[in-house]
């Protein structure tokens, strides 16, 4: 095939789980994928040893299963690096084979082969597997193939680099050159000449295999090929989404046929094998068949799987390649609309969904995946390797830095010379200058690295400068960093004044074979070959199958990839004014991403110029994550905490008591809240949301499925209450998700009492209805209060008029001050009956008023209470048995509160029903049937016949009911378990910010702009954050604003004409100021007027006095003041007689 005089130089992507050549065919004028002996075009990266042969490719993994030790693959992770690496003593414990240290801590697999125990290097085992190629390359081209260019992922450091050269140099190879694969990619797709782009052309590569993930942004400008930036995951990869539909599969053959193959590794992998043809054949088709026959214990297996399914069980693994996707383009500065072009490498990036969110990211960008994605890389390689044999035209290219290069310096402090994603070849120099005085020597110690601590990085190598001439510390020198273009390092260090210098070439020749055992190793691969071709008649037949390129990039911040050295380093003695500053970058993330939620802050707050300057200044080592990065944290966060609460919920939750809300967006899209209410092992009140998801529409069917999926979700079968607002399409609601759970035989006594209406609702209709006589005062007042409030010289004099008529006030006046219950405030149920029955007779009272507005108020609102709480039919008899299960009330109390607000007749039937009810609920929680009649002595009385019969608890004494019951639960069992249940009935549904309101809950334009999936992350992290309620509280924020309102009054005391003047304003002039209004007068007439069309204040409103006298206000203050105390008195008075003046403050007067 080829001429005698010609010479091929080929290109090889070398992968972590399989590799491929290719060559450029001069004579076609276009590159060739060089196949195997068997026609596929990759070949597995895998080497094995049997007992009598070596076996490379895919005859070593095919036959991996049954000789699992000595099978070696992922050598591309141990090349170059320590056995004492973090990144190794990782993944090891994954591997089948063994691994370990050998001389220089240089990793060492350990095999068996011919009986005998064989060390090997990874350089060695990467070049049979190049040795390998270079067979097939030969076969094709019938001619010997010496030179090669080979490709390393863009994040190989020097000494991973070398050693990749040395495995080339073991196998027989010149290595001309070692590319990155990001360029090598970006070359297969830039000999196309592009005319539609001025100047800068940036090009983003998306390589997904089969077990590395690598995205990078390279530009090129007059055929010059720059890497921007480069980011990844090196344990992401198709084999992930073959894990999750095997996975998937597992549970439906538990749930269809009761058996577990979890624990049997063959079973599994065949069904493995299933499930990878069958995630082929969903890339072009939207549904495909899993047939396994005689899969476990003769069961034959048949099912199928749609592309839908796929993509959801693996959806948040999609949502992790675009948060990757996000990270690179921030590092490198860049904004998504600035990409020219998306080239897609690797065989994961053939997936719909991937190509899907991708192009959606790029907003609709054409992808480039014309040349097969699996041998993209091989295609560039072969391209270069043609351009450095001067085949072609030539076309240069330039690589990055992937980790930081630089000294340490006093400290132990890294100082970088050339930092990450430079463009090489580059030189740099930088000065530095000794630290004592007559210093004769310096140490130079070389690393590499993101790390702020220099003994935290990989060290390359050091030297040392001597024979410096006696000189003052501060003596200069300087140091220079050098990169050729095939990634060597040069180093040196020279005394400016002498000119003496010394360098170095960081080869590394400690962990680096010599020449004698390279040309050793090169003997032996050689004799393996010999003892191949003799066996290779013995080759198994195996099925030909689909491999996958790979690619190995760190999926970390770069800072994370570098390997952490066990042994500390004398640090130099160049001196610096850096400090090291210690800090956990994870912990930070952590608690930014918590800080997040907590203050409801958009994600693109993270971006934000302020926020950035704030972090540079108080954390200037903490690395800023971008905006999709922080929701992908935020998700994890979310799933994290929801896999505690499942935990939580499942050791401490009985039954469940919930309530049901709904929320709208600024879009329309419907939301429905889910909250659980309920007691735990340690008494204490729970009450935490379970879910905040999308609805399609608020029909009571579609409301009923919801509930019931997310209950079934959360494992949740026992249900007490569900708690609702008042509208009458959640009694139909309600109704129809009684019969649900009625059909899973949960539900106390037969669901009667399930239904519970939300009290704060009701309340807020029955006062909304009386508060319609009084409309326009309450305004009136409003106003006034707003007016005295803005301007602390107005709420001054009224404090004044207010001790003019000694009253007694704090110096608070509120606007609107609301009693809210918050996430953090809760309160049982056993009170809700007590203050409901209280609030009907104050409206009694009311009622025969002598006062005819406040009569008629109270009409209004007793036809509101009676609709929900004036028929005893009506009420629901669990609040009633809470009532009764306070040891301080009991039957007794029970009794005389149904006789003050019922009738006789009304009353007497329902203390029967309550009495009842009770011996019912007792029975169903396991009480027998009989234990009101065992009314006996000693041991024959029932449980709850001593409980009801001890004597009542003090009523001086402050008791917490949970705690009582925690304490006595030894001795009433089975009433302590009802207890712990109705005890956490919850009387509302409303949420701290909606607290007696009946407007729709729409969410705000912040959340509304997110996805439905990240809106219900973000409000149920939150809420899980704020942890367990505590006892409701209703004085402390009053109390603090007391506080505060009195120290910012003593402040500004001065300005309103107090005794103390305010000195601090013009104090370095020695004077106060008066200042002047925009007439240039220093007095303010207090005149307001109002004409036909606008409002005046100060001299335009004296000015006109004389013409308008009737709308000329003037002296106002006591006016205003007096009027303001008066109203309050007035309401106070015909709300409750009870109420004195001390009260005036708006939240006692919630009406």
């Amino acid at each position: 095939m080829a001429k005698e005089d010609e010479v091929f130089a080929i290109g090889i992507d070398l992968g972590m789980k399989s590799s491929c050549v290719a060559v450029w065919l001069e004579q076609h004028g276009r590159v060739e994928i060089i196949h195997d002996q068997l026609g596929n075009k990759t070949t597995p990266s895998f080497v094995a040893f049997t007992d009598n042969q070596r076996l490379v490719g895919a005859a070593a993994k095919y036959q991996a299963v049954t000789n699992p030790e000595n099978t070696v693959f992922d050598a591309k992770r141990l090349i170059g690096r320590k056995y004492s690496d973090p990144i190794i003593q990782k993944d090891k414990i994954l591997w089948p084979f063994k691994v370990i240290a050998g001389i220089n801590d240089k990793p060492m697999i350990v095999l068996n082969y011919k009986d005998q125990e064989k060390h090997l290097s990874a350089e060695e085992v990467s070049s049979m597997v190049l040795m390998k190629l270079r067979e097939n390359a030969e076969a094709y081209l019938e001619f010997p193939v010496k030179n090669v260019v080979v490709t390393v992922p863009a994040y190989f450091n020097d000494c991973q680099r070398k050693a990749t050269e040395d495995a080339g140099s073991i196998a027989g190879f010149n290595i001309i050159r070692i590319i990155n694969e990001p360029t090598a990619a970006a070359i297969a797709y830039g000999l196309d000449k592009m005319s539609d782009c001025v100047g800068e052309r940036n090009i983003f590569i998306f390589d997904f295999g089969d077990d590395t993930f690598d995205v990078s942004l390279l530009s090129v400008k007059d055929k010059i090929f720059q890497v921007k930036a480069i980011a990844g995951n090196t344990h992401l990869g198709g084999k992930d989404f073959d894990n999750r539909m095997v996975n998937y599969f597992v549970k439906e053959i538990k749930r269809r046929n009761k058996v577990d193959i979890s624990g049997h590794p063959r079973s599994l992998g065949r069904l493995r094998n299933t499930c990878q043809m069958a995630k082929r054949t969903l890339l072009y088709a939207v549904i495909t068949d899993i047939e396994v026959d005689a899969l476990f214990q003769g069961i034959d297996f048949c099912s199928s799987i749609t592309r839908a399914k796929f993509e959801e069980i693996n959806m948040d693994l999609f949502e992790e390649c675009m948060e990757t996707v996000d990270r690179c383009l921030t590092d490198a500065k860049m904004d998504k609309r600035s990409v020219h072009d998306v080239v897609l490498v690797g065989g994961s990036s053939r997936i719909p969904k991937v190509q899907e969110l991708l192009q959606d990211f790029f907003e609709g960008k054409d992808l480039h995946k014309s040349i097969d994605p699996e041998e993209v890389v091989a295609y560039g390689a072969s391209v270069q390797a043609s351009v450095l044999s001067k085949s072609i035209k030539n076309i240069p290219n330039l690589d990055v830095t992937s980790l930081a290069l630089g000294i340490s310096i006093q400290g132990d402090v890294m100082s970088v010379v050339i930092p990450r994603n430079t463009t090489i070849p580059v030189k740099r120099t930088e000065e530095y200058s000794t630290v004592e005085d007559n210093q004769s020597s310096v140490l130079i110690q070389v690393y590499e690295g993101e790390r702020t601590r220099a003994s935290d990085n990989n060290l390359l190598g050091f030297f040392t400068l001597s024979g410096l001439s006696p000189a003052p510390k501060g003596h200069p020198l300087d140091v220079c960093f050098a990169i050729d273009e095939n990634g060597i390092l040069f180093v040196s260090v020279e005394d400016k004044t002498t000119g003496k210098k010394n360098e170095m070439t960081i080869t590394n020749d400690q962990r680096r074979p010599s020449a004698e055992k390279i040309r050793r190793m090169v003997g032996e691969a050689e004799k393996y070959q010999d003892e191949d071709k003799i066996s290779c008649g013995t080759l198994i037949k195996f099925e030909k199958g689909m491999s996958v390129m790979q690619t190995d990039l760190s999926r970390r911040n770069p800072h994370e990839d570098v390997s952490k050295e066990e042994k500390s380093y004398s640090s130099t003695t160049i001196n610096s004014s850096l400090s090291l500053a210690e800090i956990d970058q994870q912990a930070c993330q952590n608690a930014m991403v918590k800080m997040f939620v907590a203050l409801e802050l958009p994600f693109r707050s993270v971006e934000h110029e302020a926020f950035r300057e704030f972090l540079s200044i108080t954390a200037p080592f903490l690395k800023v994550i971008s905006p999709t990065s922080l929701a992908g944290d935020v998700l994890k966060l979310w799933k994290s905490d929801k896999v505690k609460l499942d935990k939580f919920l499942s050791q401490h939750c009985h039954r469940v008591c919930l309530t049901i809300d709904t929320w709208t967006s600024s879009q329309n899209l419907n939301y429905m809240c889910l909250t659980a209410h309920f007691i735990d092992n340690n008494w204490k009140l729970q009450k935490t949301m379970l879910n905040f998801c999308q609805i399609t529409s608020q029909s009571e069917k579609t409301m009923v499925k919801t509930v019931e999926h997310c209950l079934n979700n959360w494992g949740l079968n026992l249900v007490l209450t569900l708690t609702v607002n008042n509208t009458s399409s959640n009694d139909i609601e309600i109704q129809y998700l009684k019969k649900r759970l009625m059909s899973w035989n949960n539900l106390i006594m037969k669901g009667d009492y399930t239904h519970m209406h939300c009290c704060a609702h009701i309340l807020n209709l029955i006062v909304m209805e009386g508060l319609k006589e009084i409309n326009d005062s309450i305004l009136r007042i409003r106003a006034a209060v707003k007016y005295v409030r803005s301007s602390p010289s107005r709420l001054s004099k009224f404090k004044a008029c207010v001790e003019l008529q000694n009253i007694e006030f704090k110096g608070l006046l509120f606007y609107d001050a609301i009693l809210r219950l918050s996430g953090s405030t809760y309160v049982t149920s056993n009170i809700y009956m007590f203050e409901v029955f209280g609030i009907g007779r104050k409206i009694k009272q009311m009622c025969n008023s002598k006062n005819v507005s406040v009569s008629i108020m109270a009409e209004n609102m007793k036809k509101k209470y009676d609709k929900y709480w004036g028929n005893p039919d009506h009420l629901n008899i669990f609040l009633l048995i809470a009532l009764v299960l306070h040891p301080r009330y009991k039957l007794q109390f029970v009794h005389w509160l149904i006789n003050q607000n019922f009738g006789d007749g009304e009353a007497l039937k329902l203390k029967d029903k309550v009495e009842s009810s009770l011996r019912l609920l007792f029975e169903e929680y396991g009480g027998g049937t009989n234990e009101f009649e065992n009314e006996g002595v000693g041991s024959n009385k029932s449980e709850l016949s001593k409980y009801l019969e001890e004597a009542l608890e003090e009523s001086h004494k402050d008791l917490d009911v949970l705690n009582w019951w925690k304490l006595n639960s030894s001795r009433f069992p089975i009433l302590a378990n009802i207890a712990r249940d109705l005890l956490a009935i919850p009387v509302s549904i409303m949420t701290s910010e909606s607290a007696f309101s009946i407007e729709e809950k729409v969410l705000d334009s912040y959340r509304s702009s997110l996805t439905p999936k990240m809106v219900e992350a973000l409000i149920c992290t939150q809420d899980w954050l704020k942890g367990t309620p505590s006892p409701l509280s209703s004085n402390e924020d009053f109390e603090e604003l007391e506080k505060f309102e009195q120290d910012y009054g003593q402040k500004t005391r001065g300005m309103c004409g107090g005794n103390r003047p305010w000195h601090n304003l013009f104090e370095q002039h020695s004077r106060v100021e008066i200042i002047h209004n925009d007439q240039g007068n220093r007095t303010t007439p207090s005149f307001v007027a109002f004409t036909d069309n606008q409002r005046l204040i100060g001299d335009a409103a004296k000015n006109q006095a004389a013409a308008n006298p009737t709308n000329t206000l003037f002296g106002i203050f006591s006016t205003l003041a007096f009027f303001l105390l008066f109203i309050c008195r007035l309401l106070a008075s015909q709300m409750s007689g009870e109420i004195s003046y001390n009260y005036c403050r708006c939240e006692e007067v919630n009406w």
